[in-house]
């Protein structure tokens, strides 16, 4: 754990987790608009992969921008991140076929199957963690993790497909 850069009164682990010395407990991260998770220090609202970054990866080059390298906005640990140029960045985007080339913005191509645990049918199809997390109440989380460690969540197993 490394007090934070930004704000010394919080911490950071190198899996993201930001402890608060002024309440004495980790944050519960939630979601910005594009799906990282951000915490609030004291009015200001930081993403955790750059608070991991700022904390446990050097930055020679002095660059500004955190990519993942797995291209998950939900693993922030520090294994999984690296300082890049802009381009670097759309660039990873763009071979990893996160990225709508006619638009030049940010296009998701994965839809989230929900599956039953007892018999294995398929339960219904989501556009999406965050529409899955909303309709059945859990948090992008727990349905991240249930189909990172093949495990359930609200008793189904989840699974990823890309859309062509």
């Amino acid at each position: 754990m490394k007090r934070c850069k930004f704000n010394e009164n919080y911490s950071i682990e190198r899996d993201g987790r930001v402890y608060s010395h002024l309440v004495k407990r980790y944050l519960k991260p939630t979601l910005n608009t594009q799906g990282y998770p951000i915490v609030n220090m004291q009015g200001k609202r930081k993403g955790v992969h750059t608070l991991v970054a700022e904390a446990f990866i050097d930055n020679p080059r002095e660059l500004n921008e955190v990519n993942h390298i797995d291209n998950n906005p939900l693993n922030s640990h520090e294994d999984n991140l690296e300082w890049c140029t802009h381009q670097e960045n759309m660039n990873h985007s763009a071979k990893q076929n996160r990225m709508d080339k006619v638009k030049g913005k940010e296009a998701w191509r994965t839809k989230w199957i929900v599956r039953s645990f007892i018999d294995g049918v398929m339960i219904k199809e989501y556009h999406g963690m965050y529409e899955a997390s909303r309709d059945l109440g859990v948090s992008v989380q727990s349905i991240y993790q249930a189909i990172k460690n093949g495990g359930r969540c609200k008793k189904m197993h989840w699974t990823k497909i890309m859309i062509e």
